[in-house]
């Protein structure tokens, strides 16, 4: 659970083929061109995404410890295995809206003292230094854990807020007053335990302003394996105004694992005819797997 030094950066970019039809927020991740299984048999290597318009962007970040590792492995920052990792977090787009999903080792029914996942942390940037202008929380809830779930976890539910000790094990789960899925523009945020403490948890003091609900599934139990959970959402695009870039971040609460997207985002879709003449191409980013000591 502790930490040590370890960097990396990964670099990928990838622009989608024409589909039919849209994105479903449903907990199946099989529209994004990825596969969830057991035992190390799942396949984050060949993203592909049914966008609702011609070419539209795709971004991920994608790694994946082995399956059955439990507690015992290190992740970056921190060790936690299996039961902390986050395998992949991929984000594509259209005119109107953003779409993410997360695949996590971490789930409801391994034992809450393992199970507190954090908030999803978008920052929004503009400007050409690239400086912040807000930054926006998702609740992303779990309910207590450790009992099977009746179901998926959907907006609306009650949110979740947890609390940690040193080593970042869940000590105890209280409820949240914000809801499941729920959009808030600059909230107080609870840091993760294991310095250097980085923003995981939005407070449930009040704070922020309410700005929008995600169209939002959090898979729970053996669904879709045994060893995998799935968080997937869509939300409206305007509600980041003008900000020229969007930076995602989602970790368990105890930071033992962070994925992360950075790029100018809500620029790249051009109109549909524009993009009826581009086609397919391809653009730079930058995504990583965020590593500190």
């Amino acid at each position: 659970m502790r930490s040590i030094l370890a960097s990396a950066l990964t670099a990928l970019a990838f622009c989608g083929p024409t589909f039919a039809g849209p994105i479903t927020v449903d907990g199946n991740v099989s529209d994004w061109g990825v596969s969830v299984a057991d035992n190390d048999a799942s396949n984050f290597s060949n993203p592909a995404v049914a966008g609702t318009i011609l070419g539209s962007t795709f971004f991920f970040a994608r790694e994946d410890q082995p399956d059955t590792a439990g507690d015992a492995y290190f992740l970056g920052p921190n060790y936690g295995g299996q039961n902390y990792d986050v395998e992949f977090m991929g984000l594509a787009f259209d005119a109107t809206r953003l779409y993410l999903t997360i695949v996590t080792g971490q789930r409801p029914d391994n034992g809450l003292m393992r199970f507190s996942p954090g908030d999803i942390r978008i920052v929004a940037k503009t400007g050409k230094n690239g400086s912040v202008t807000n930054v926006y929380g998702i609740e992303v809830g779990g309910g207590a854990g450790g009992a099977p779930g009746a179901g998926m976890l959907a907006e609306g539910g009650a949110g979740s807020t947890y609390n940690l000790n040193a080593s970042g094990f869940t000590l105890s789960h209280a409820a949240s007053a914000r809801t499941v899925g729920s959009i808030w523009r600059d909230p107080n945020w609870l840091l993760d335990p294991i310095a250097p403490a980085t923003p995981v948890q939005i407070a449930d003091d009040g704070s922020g302003t309410a700005v929008g609900v995600a169209d939002y599934v959090y898979t729970r139990d053996a669904d879709p394996t045994t060893q995998h959970a799935v968080i997937e959402l869509s939300l409206d695009r305007s509600i980041f105004g003008a900000a020229g870039a969007l930076d995602i971040y989602w970790a368990p609460s105890c930071g033992n694992d962070v994925l992360e997207i950075n790029d100018d985002l809500p620029t790249r879709v051009s109109e549909p005819a524009t993009l009826a003449v581009l086609g397919i191409g391809l653009l730079g980013f930058r995504v990583g797997r965020r590593r500190r000591s």
